[in-house]
Parts: structure tokens; C-alpha cells; sequence
């Protein structure tokens, strides 16, 4: 993953700004949502002005392990607002509202798993549906929550085709419900863009987060990095379509083999130009339930559903 990101910074940078978006898309375990990650944001903010962006993801993990009964559904309403101060420098802010419950998607996955992947999960059709419960070595039980989440602030600066950000995510959730670590964490990233050919677009993105100590789980990782891979086709002047590729550590040390190794999911996305200056995203990611490989998507939300509107000013 990391070598790709470098190769491909040799690839041509794009020549004109283009209405297309990396998907703004991370890992919703609820365990990673705890802590900072720096999702792709290429050329969000354009030349001037400000943007705001809404989205809306809601993420149903399952797994059941041995002492890992992570079985839940959460939604986040996240808001960021990004304004230019001075040339090629900006600030963002950013603040999400988390909802934690039993949820509505349990029956939906189900037929997933039986009628489109043709791989039913035994152990999902015996366990209950409507549970609310996070549990894995050295952190929980958590059950229902409603909360604000951690807020994250920072600021980026256009550095030739690429863009460079740093950002500290402040303790503003609730760590004993899971809405949030209980820490500061810090960050950096590097996203870039680059121009395929007329109608594909490359979005890569790296960063490293040092993260602060959780107080509700154990073995936090000190420092940890992630990265996404997006290819975007655009199908005409308002319609696009984006696979992505995020990976990351993992961020606590469980002992369980099965979390301890890179969280990878593979996200699929549609994209429509509203108007000139926003732009819609619909996407849903999934696990390793759908993608077995090796190196593939690996642990994240059993199934992922998100929404998001760019709105530039």
C-alpha cells in the first residue's frame, strides 16, 4: 500500500480542477471511530471561498469470536466546515453526532449475505437481531448510545498537486458509551490527485495519527497509520462512479489475532454533480465477507452505508 502511494506520486497532476471527490469514507468500526483518522479530502476546497460538508453513516458491525461480541448498529451525522485564511492555506472543523442502537439493517444483511454474496452467516442467523453490545479484550461491554462525538480541528495547505493537513481530534464525546476515546489525538496527511485519463481520476491519500491513551480501552497504539486509494470513472459532466481502498492499523493491541492486523475495507460510490457547486455522494463498503483474497478487505462494519453533500462557496 505504501509503495503504491509513492509510485504514484510520478503520475501527472491534474491540470484543471475537476467537480469529482475521493469518497469521504474511513473505516466505522466502532472502536476506529474512537479515534482520529484522516479521510481522502483532495481538492475539496478548491481555490477560494469556504465548503461545508454533511454526511450521514450508519455502519452495522458483527463479530463473534471467542471474547470478541461486537454486534450493533451505529449512525454518525457528521458536519466539517473548511475556509481559506491565505492563499493555499485553509482551516477545517469538524463535529459528529453518534447513535448507537439495535438498528433497522440486521434483516437487510441478512438477505445480503444469502441472495447477493451467497454466503450466509450461521453465526449472525443464531444471534438475536437488535442487540446493542461492543465487547472485545480490554474494552466494554458498550451498548445503546446518543452523543456527540470527538471533535477534530485543523488546518490544510496546497503544496503543488498535493495537499497537506494536520489536525488534533479533542475529547468532546462520552468514552464510557464508546462516542469517543477519551484522548487528544494528532495527525498529518498527504492527499494527492492525479489525471489517468479524460475521465479517470486517481485520489491517493497517507497519514499517520500519534494517538492519545483511551480511558475505556486498553493497549492503545501509540502512533498508527492509514491510507486510501480511490479511482474515480467520470460518466459524463454530473455522474461519476468511485471504487476506494481504505486500510489502517489497528487502533488498540486486543491479543486477538483477528483484530490485531490492518483494518481494510473496499467501498463502492456514485457520484452526482448538483448544480456547480456541490457535489452528492452515495456509497456502502464492505469486509472481508465480500472480498476474500489475500490482502484484502479484512475487520470493519459487517455492512457500511453512507451519505454525504460537498457544498463549495
Amino acid at each position: 500500500m505504501r509503495a503504491l502511494f509513492l509510485a504514484a506520486v510520478a503520475l501527472p497532476a491534474i491540470a484543471a480542477p475537476q467537480w469529482q471527490l475521493p469518497l469521504d469514507v474511513r473505516n466505522h468500526r466502532s472502536a476506529d471511530m474512537a479515534f482520529l483518522r484522516l479521510a481522502p479530502r483532495s481538492h475539496t476546497l478548491g481555490q477560494d471561498g469556504s465548503y461545508l460538508s454533511v454526511s450521514l453513516v450508519g455502519a452495522n458491525e458483527f463479530h463473534k469470536i471467542g471474547p470478541i461480541d461486537e454486534d450493533a448498529e451505529t449512525w454518525w451525522l457528521n458536519a466539517e466546515y473548511g475556509w481559506r485564511i491565505r492563499g493555499g492555506t485553509g482551516l477545517f472543523v469538524s463535529l459528529p453526532l453518534v447513535w448507537r442502537s439495535g438498528g433497522v439493517m440486521d434483516p437487510i444483511i441478512s438477505w445480503w449475505h444469502a441472495a447477493v454474496i451467497s454466503s450466509p452467516d450461521p453465526i449472525r442467523e443464531a444471534t438475536p437481531r437488535g442487540r446493542a453490545h461492543v465487547e472485545f479484550p480490554g474494552a466494554g461491554p458498550f451498548g445503546s448510545a446518543f452523543n456527540i462525538g470527538d471533535t477534530t480541528v485543523g488546518a490544510s495547505r496546497a503544496v503543488g498537486p498535493a495537499l497537506f493537513r494536520v489536525a488534533v481530534k479533542l475529547p468532546t464525546g462520552n468514552a464510557p458509551s464508546l462516542t469517543g476515546s477519551g484522548a487528544a489525538d494528532a495527525g498529518a496527511a498527504l492527499d494527492y490527485r492525479a489525471q489517468l485519463a479524460p475521465a479517470w481520476t486517481l485520489d491517493l491519500n497517507g497519514a499517520v495519527v500519534l494517538q492519545g491513551r483511551a480511558t475505556r480501552m486498553t493497549g492503545t497504539r501509540r502512533s498508527v497509520y492509514s491510507s486510501a486509494v480511490s479511482l474515480t470513472y467520470r460518466q459524463s459532466s454530473r455522474d461519476a462512479w468511485t471504487i476506494q481502498w481504505n486500510a489502517e492499523q489497528y487502533p488498540t493491541r486486543t491479543g486477538d489475532p483477528g483484530l490485531d492486523i490492518d483494518h481494510r475495507v473496499m467501498s463502492f460510490g456514485y457520484q452526482r454533480r448538483m448544480g456547480r457547486d456541490s457535489v452528492l455522494q452515495l456509497y456502502f463498503s464492505e469486509n472481508g465477507d465480500f472480498f476474500r483474497f489475500p490482502g484484502g478487505p479484512t475487520v470493519g462494519p459487517d455492512f457500511t452505508v453512507g451519505a454525504s453533500i460537498v457544498r463549495r462557496q
